[in-house]
């Protein structure tokens, strides 16, 4: 499959080997539990480079981490995190 155009590199879960669709069916159904746990942990370890290190805006950043929705972003952002991207941001010394 040819990459999208402006896509960042391919997807969290194309880098994550257990986590394709199919070896996810032939795993025991706890596998696809850890796979989405680990991909929302990636997805959030990038976030944080990119909310550190850039002025983008949050929906960019969702975009770019793999979530096409920046409200969903943020609650699943918040969840795993325990800090809003915007107070993540604060204290992590993004200065525009």
């Amino acid at each position: 499959m040819p990459p999208r155009a402006g896509a960042s590199g391919p997807s969290p879960s194309r880098r994550i080997p257990c986590c394709t669709p199919r070896s996810v069916r032939k795993r025991s159904p706890g596998c696809g539990t850890f796979c989405v746990r680990r991909r929302r942990i990636m997805r959030a370890h990038r976030a944080k480079e990119l909310l550190a290190g850039t002025g983008r805006k949050f929906y960019e950043i969702a975009n770019a981490v793999g979530y096409g929705d920046g409200k969903y972003f943020v609650r699943l952002f918040t969840r795993e995190v325990g800090l809003s991207p915007k107070e993540y941001r604060k204290r992590h010394s993004y200065e525009e």
